[in-house]
């Protein structure tokens, strides 16, 4: 009997749903887990016995104290209670004051009997509505997964203690789900979207980790003007349309290691105070980082940029290395690369032009063994230490107007003068 086309996703929801109900090593957070941290921490916290039996002794304690107190001021004598002959005004007046303080004690012991209760009850009912969630986000109807998400998502917003569970449990329905499940995909992806936003609130989702390796995204992803704080995990993932991150801050690490962009990756005017990993990256659509910051540095060996990759302006304080990659064409005019490693390019290919016009490299750049297959543009580029380009190819020739160099001229460099001289500093 030929297997229907609805028998695979079949099998898929339930293992999502075991993976909630039973665990799984790949994420750090189910149903029970949930649970048996819930517990751990009901158990951790003071009974609710013991709470109150520590209010009525320090309450009593205090009374014990103070009573002689007021006494001894009010009377002069120093005595818990008057005697029984005595008519003393002040005696009296200690007298109410011993029974004011019964009643408040007896009125703290209500109130935290009370609270304890109702925290309990929240505690119990996060806990059924995150399994409620995750039962849904396993249906096998697509419109109850969909109202599995909101029902996550809610909660998430509500309940502090469970925000980083339900992050995480939409992460791994993304991961075990890559791609063929595109409504629900797609909100669980404008949620993080809306939820890490810089202008969101208290429950921002910004803090928390995003394990999201070797998903499948099937629609665009747009995570424009969102901050990051949290290490943010794409590596092997597959974008099937545009991703854009324009005005992004991340300030945790962006791994994209072995990610395949079938569309345009857009990030201009992001920043990236932490690394970013495009080792082993292909990309078949455009790249447009014009003024993006890397602060942490940019690593991109062996990435493959198809459509040719525009960094003009963009500034990498902590170098940038492009060894072995390959590119259609290539923008880095006007960058600035601070130190380090600085627009390491060894043995990179470049089948294109590739523009370094005025860019300025503060550390040693090393483009040994690189492949220029059409020109290379160094015009008023400035170089602080002297660059390496020892057993450069440029097919094409090039362009070094206006640039300069602390020392010689690198020999590789020298048959462009028939364009313009580079400069000698000092």
């Amino acid at each position: 009997m030929p297997m229907s086309a609805n028998e695979p996703r079949l099998r898929r929801r339930p293992s999502f749903l075991n993976w909630v109900k039973q665990g799984a090593r790949r994420v750090k957070v189910a149903t029970p887990g949930v649970r048996d941290r819930l517990r751990r921490q009901r158990g951790s916290e003071t009974s609710l016995f013991t709470a109150v039996t520590r209010v009525v002794l320090g309450a009593v304690v205090i009374l014990a104290l103070l009573v002689p107190l007021v006494r001894w001021y009010t009377t002069g004598e120093w005595r818990w209670l008057p005697e029984p002959t005595s008519e003393s005004p002040g005696s009296i007046e200690v007298l109410k004051l011993a029974a004011t303080l019964v009643a408040g004690l007896g009125g703290i012991v209500a109130l935290t009997v009370a609270y304890r209760k109702q925290r309990e009850q929240e505690v119990r009912r996060d806990s059924v509505r995150f399994d409620a969630a995750a039962q849904q986000l396993g249906s096998d109807d697509g419109a109850i997964r969909l109202a599995g998400v909101y029902a996550a998502t809610a909660l998430a917003d509500e309940s502090d203690r469970l925000r980083s569970a339900v992050v995480q449990l939409l992460c791994a329905y993304l991961r075990l789900n890559r791609g063929d499940d595109g409504p629900v995909q797609q909100t669980i992806l404008e949620a993080i979207a809306s939820r890490t936003a810089a202008t969101s609130d208290s429950s921002s989702w910004s803090t928390y980790d995003l394990d999201l390796h070797g998903v499948v995204i099937s629609d665009r992803l747009s995570w424009s003007g969102c901050k990051f704080d949290g290490r943010v995990n794409f590596e092997g993932a597959r974008f099937e349309h545009e991703v854009q991150f324009v005005v992004s801050r991340f300030r945790g690490p962006l791994i994209l290691s072995n990610a395949q962009f079938n569309r345009e990756w857009m990030l201009f005017y992001g920043t990236f105070s932490d690394t970013v990993l495009l080792n082993g990256a292909s990309f078949a659509g455009p790249v447009n980082a014009i003024d993006a910051t890397f602060a942490g540095g940019l690593q991109a060996s062996s990435t493959e940029f198809k459509r040719g990759a525009i960094f003009s302006k963009s500034r990498f304080p902590n170098g940038a290395v492009f060894s072995g990659a390959k590119f259609s064409s290539a923008w880095f005019d006007n960058c600035v690369f601070a130190r380090g490693a600085d627009g390491q390019q060894t043995s990179a290919v470049h089948n294109g032009d590739a523009h370094f016009r005025d860019a300025r490299f503060s550390g040693e750049a090393s483009f040994d063994g690189a492949t220029f297959l059409s020109k290379g543009l160094f015009d008023s580029a400035h170089f602080e230490v002297s660059p390496h380009f020892e057993s450069a190819n440029f097919a094409d020739g090039g362009s070094i107007d206006g640039a300069q160099f602390p020392g010689e001229i690198p020999v590789a460099l020298r048959s462009f003068g028939r364009s313009g001289k580079g400069k000698k500093r000092g």
